[in-house]
């Protein structure tokens, strides 16, 4: 019985030393609102139509005023639409914050909102890969609560930029867009 309860505190010890770990990992990464393949990139375009631009991204929230007496709770609308005059086929699994998806989040004195760490997402697969025709469209919907980030909110201007990037397909045999693009900028107000 002695050697059982001195195996599940090692047990337990190492655990918390590698959430820890993990969590400190995170948190380094999402330092100032960014993911780490963000580093070192520059302002970021909204629709930047030059001959590589395929897809466009374009976010729209359910209001454009929050009460921080309630629950926070804004509902982000996505919609992603194939610009190009050929098929595309994208990623759909939208995983967020995450490989698909982020959302920064800036306030009206230019600081990023950090996110706590996401959940991991559940595994790709070949089902989420959909072929957009030209002029086609896909959307999603994200539900993000107060409660998801790191940093607090507090009553000012803020401004919100999504972001979708795509290094999959390959290996389920798509040739599928690969790339990121950012979405047009929308304000909102937290009171």
């Amino acid at each position: 019985m002695k050697r059982k309860t001195i195996f599940i505190i090692i047990a337990c010890t190492v655990l918390l030393i590698f959430f820890g770990l993990v969590l400190f990992m995170v948190m380094e990464n999402y330092e100032n609102g960014v993911s780490v393949e963000d580093e070192g990139e520059k302002e970021e375009s909204h629709h930047d139509l030059s001959e590589e631009t395929l897809l466009t991204l374009t976010i729209n929230l359910d209001k454009k005023v929050y009460n921080l007496n309630e629950p926070i709770e804004i509902k982000v609308d996505g919609i992603i639409e194939n610009i190009s005059q050929a098929e595309l086929i994208i990623n759909t699994r939208f995983s967020f914050p995450g490989p698909e998806l982020n959302l920064k989040l800036m306030s009206d004195t230019g600081k990023a909102l950090r996110w706590l760490p996401p959940v991991p997402p559940r595994p790709l697969t070949k089902h989420d890969f959909k072929t957009l025709g030209p002029g086609e469209k896909t959307d999603f919907t994200l539900i993000i609560h107060g409660s998801d980030l790191f940093d607090k909110l507090d009553v000012g201007t803020y401004v919100a930029q999504a972001k979708y990037f795509n290094s999959s397909g390959d290996e389920f045999g798509f040739d599928a867009w690969q790339g990121r693009i950012y979405s047009n900028k929308v304000n909102f107000e937290m009171q």
